[in-house]
């Protein structure tokens, strides 16, 4: 299963319950792909695995995600907050301004990331909109990634 037919599937899936069914899925091919890079270590050429973003869904030109309220979730851990539906920001800018200025505190803007890869909550928590309440300017976006949606990150 390569990214599009994931994507078209996913469009397709109507309960939370098929939805875990195709993460498992797509979460086992994965791991044969990391089994064959792991055997294969020795000449870092898998021909299997010659596209790097094999199993990268590209959140900005997905179909998935653009505007898209989630209301579904999975069982959570922590059952801490009132889960409330989540909105994907409308571009890879607002992403970025978001983790870059406001979660980052800018510390990060100028590096070079040619070879690094961000991964985690704060992504996840950057790619989601900061509510309007909280998005008067930039202190209160700010307050409201360190203070209210990610208290742990500082």
């Amino acid at each position: 299963m390569d990214v599009m037919d994931y994507e078209a599937r996913y469009t397709t899936v109507d309960s939370l319950k098929k939805k875990e069914v195709l993460f498992k899925e797509a979460l086992d091919l994965e791991n044969v792909d990391r089994g064959l890079f792991a055997r294969k270590r020795e000449s870092w050429h898998v021909p299997e695995l010659e596209d790097p973003y094999k199993t990268l869904i590209p959140c900005f030109r997905s179909s998935i995600f653009p505007g898209k309220v989630f209301e579904e979730t999975s069982t959570m851990l922590f059952k801490e907050k009132e889960l409330k539906p989540v909105q994907v920001v409308e571009s890879l800018a607002v992403f970025e301004e978001q983790f870059l200025n406001y979660f980052c505190e800018g510390m990060l803007r100028d590096l070079c990331w040619d070879h690094v890869v961000a991964a985690g909550g704060a992504v996840a928590g950057c790619l989601q909109k900061i509510p309007p309440e909280n998005s008067h300017n930039s202190y209160t976006k700010r307050k409201y990634l360190h203070d209210d949606a990610f208290p742990v990150s500082c």
